[in-house]
């Protein structure tokens, strides 16, 4: 009930201040596509780009004020153990009102709202991660995955993303997403490499005169 309260009263501050946002933005990964082995984990990073028109990835005009995000996957092939495992920049460690921000897990998803401290900061956030998870790999030897990103909360009432000024950028916001390739290690990798060059000198030998 008391998280559920916080929640609205959240929502209710960031769209008190929202307006029409300007730019196109969009929130990605790290990498394109993750090696993983067989049984590990593999930590994605979550960036924001607020000009895709410029090279890099470009923080936010003035900084933000909240973000929020949602990482999906396969729950057969991957899962994010606990909320320990979602790290927020220091800047968006909060939920905007002054308790921690709000970190969730649950088959096939991992979700985080954070935001600076509306009541101590002075400026928005002016940086481009966004989170950093660690995703267990359930998948076998040469299966692969998909990762997605959306927003913490698809409600139209629910502010994710809005910069210092109050403006916000949900509508003008897009998504990436990523594939995750379950892999050998490399030592099985050269070794396989080995023994393809043993069976062809083999073959060679035997080849008649």
């Amino acid at each position: 009930m008391q998280s559920t309260i916080r929640f609205s009263v959240v929502a209710i501050v960031l769209l008190a201040v929202a307006g029409a946002a300007q730019a196109d933005f969009i929130a990605h990964f790290d990498q394109p596509a993750y090696n993983v082995l067989p049984g590990a984990a593999v930590s994605v990073q979550v960036l924001l780009d607020a000009d895709t028109l410029a090279a890099g990835d470009q923080p936010t005009p003035g900084g933000l004020l909240s973000m929020g995000i949602t990482v999906s996957f396969d729950s057969t092939k991957a899962e994010v153990a606990d909320t320990s495992k979602i790290a927020l920049p220091l800047e968006l460690q909060s939920d905007g009102a002054g308790s921690p921000p709000l970190l969730e897990v649950a088959p096939g998803q991992a979700r985080a709202f954070g935001s600076v401290n509306v009541f101590t900061a002075t400026e928005g956030y002016g940086g481009t991660l966004l989170a950093t998870i660690e995703i267990a790999n359930l998948a076998l030897l040469g299966d692969s995955y998909a990762l997605s990103l959306g927003r913490y909360s698809a409600s139209p009432t629910f502010a994710n993303f809005v910069d210092w000024s109050g403006t916000l950028l949900d509508a003008q916001l897009s998504f990436g997403t990523a594939i995750v390739n379950v892999v050998p290690e490399p030592v099985s990798l050269a070794l396989l490499g080995l023994g393809g060059a043993g069976l062809l000198l083999k073959r060679w030998r035997a080849r008649p005169a």
